[in-house]
């Protein structure tokens, strides 16, 4: 093999090793050679500290997309994100800068909200820096611009006179309940036992006599109702006695038959009493 055909090959060699070294750094970096596939929004944060280009884009634990550029604004910092496009978001979203490991590495982490309004290319969210650091600088900044204020030590001073009077109140507080009179308030919880069990029983005897008043009433009406009855009935006799009707109807409207009953009632009258006074002529005995 000659020199020439040696350096050809090798030179091919060293290209497709460049290539394939390039395409896995691109890969592996995420980075995208095309993107085609994707839109671009933008998020405005107060801060990005620790973000740059391609830091990776989240949505419940998803890669979605990759942070793209970013341009500074007169008080904030306008990041561009490029989202792959089955990927949609809500407009009342949360975007928030996060810790992605151990090694410091910032993402940025969608929150997706529940609207059905979604982000189209070149709408721009509010996001916030939630990163451990920032939030911690933010607190300290809090405190030192207080205590340069003097906040602080005029809080203090209001806390320190809240406890004093707390311990006035607390101190009032037991000297009157040394002075309640527990006995005395065991006897009234002991009377009030004693009336509740009272009530209780007045209660009871109470429905007891409503229930006896109710059959009461109950044999009233019926009595009531068993006088109505023989009201009527009597008044249907008395009706048919004024008709005629019935043998009791013919000697009530018959005057010559109560004329005649008359007449035998009084002979039969007669009868008994010459009976009981001369029981011989009825009567006659024979001794042989």
């Amino acid at each position: 093999m000659t020199y020439t055909k040696m350096s050809y090959i090798s030179g091919v060699i060293i290209f497709f090793s460049a290539i394939i070294l390039l395409v896995s750094v691109l890969w592996l970096s995420g980075a995208r050679i095309m993107s085609a596939s994707e839109y671009k929004v933008f998020f405005r944060f107060e801060d990005v500290v620790g973000l740059r280009d391609r830091s990776q884009v989240y949505m419940r634990g998803y890669r979605v997309g990759w942070t793209k550029d970013i341009i500074f604004e007169e008080k904030d910092v306008l990041v561009r994100v490029d989202i792959k496009k089955r990927f949609l978001i809500p407009k009342d979203s949360k975007i928030e800068i996060n810790t992605l490991n151990f090694l410091g590495e910032k993402a940025v982490t969608i929150i997706p909200g529940e609207s059905k309004d979604f982000m189209k290319p070149g709408d721009i969210l509010r996001g916030e820096n939630k990163d451990i650091m920032v939030v911690a600088r933010n607190i300290l900044n809090t405190v030192r611009t207080k205590l340069n204020n003097g906040d602080l030590d005029k809080k203090a001073l209001d806390f320190s006179q809240t406890l004093a009077t707390m311990k006035e109140l607390v101190s009032k507080l037991d000297q009157k309940v040394e002075r309640v009179d527990m006995p005395l308030i065991n006897r009234q919880i002991v009377e009030l036992g004693q009336a509740a069990r009272s009530v209780r029983d007045l209660a009871v005897s109470t429905q007891t006599d409503v229930h006896q008043v109710s059959t009461g009433m109950e044999q009233v009406q019926s009595a009531a109702k068993n006088l109505s009855e023989l009201s009527v009935q009597m008044s249907q006799l008395v009706a048919g006695l004024n008709r005629g009707e019935g043998t009791m109807g013919e000697l009530v409207k018959n005057k010559e038959t109560v004329e005649n009953l008359n007449a035998t009632v009084h002979e039969l009258n007669l009868l008994i009493k010459d009976m009981q006074k001369n029981p011989g002529k009825y009567i006659n005995f024979s001794v042989f």
